[in-house]
């Protein structure tokens, strides 16, 4: 990546900037970012936005979804594991 005359990153590798390199104004135009924001309200500021930040949090149904998703294959490990007992040991966990 090349400004003007100054090479900013070698050609043929993969371009890392810290948020400090990306924001740094070469001939007063910033190489990749505007400016680093400090809070979500701060951003807001410097994109000209107006009106209130809000934040969402997962509901409790979500929640609970996650957690299912997250316990799904110990769920179904243990299925599997009471149906081989039913087949080998009839009665044992249902009785007849």
């Amino acid at each position: 990546m090349k400004i003007g005359d100054r090479v900013i990153h070698p050609k043929g590798s993969l371009l890392t900037l810290s948020a400090q390199e990306a924001s740094e104004k070469i001939s007063g135009a910033p190489v990749l970012a505007d400016g680093i924001a400090e809070s979500i309200t701060d951003l807001m500021q410097k994109a000209g936005l107006h009106g209130e930040a809000v934040q969402i949090a997962p509901s409790g149904f979500e929640q609970l979804a996650f957690w299912l998703t997250q316990l799904a294959p110990l769920l179904l490990l243990g299925g599997i594991i009471g149906a081989y007992l039913e087949f080998k040991i009839p009665g044992l966990a249902l009785p007849e």
